[in-house]
């Protein structure tokens, strides 16, 4: 029998090299690789994500209170993130106006009690 002499043999071969495998196995289905159905939105949702920024801002600086019990229902109630985040502002923004005001009311009292009038 005759030997099969190969010149290529020993020789240094470039191959590229294999892709990183993922952690898990390539048959488990990844939560964030499968499309997501647009959750159904609630009244409060819709109000909330589908209103104006220029409005959301003037709700509370118009009707405080009341913007105030609306924002604390819509980030307790919203489920849509956009909803909430609208939700968030619109609290946010109330209560800073009522902090503001309650402010000027008690330096008012403060002025007046004093004989300076007041604003």
């Amino acid at each position: 029998m005759a030997k099969y002499d190969d010149p290529d043999e020993g020789a240094f071969e470039e191959r590229p090299r294999p892709l990183r495998r993922r952690r898990r196995d390539q048959d488990e289905y990844d939560d964030e690789d499968l499309p997501r159905l647009p959750r159904r939105q609630n009244w409060l949702d819709k109000q909330f994500s589908q209103t104006s920024i220029v409005l959301l801002v003037l709700f509370p600086l118009c009707c405080g209170v009341v913007a105030l019990v609306f924002g604390i229902i819509g980030v307790a109630a919203c489920e849509h993130p956009k909803a909430r985040q609208n939700a968030i502002i619109v609290l946010v923004i109330s209560i800073v106006w009522i902090l503001v005001g309650g402010f000027l009311v008690f330096v008012n009292a403060a002025l007046q009690q004093r004989g300076h009038g007041g604003f």
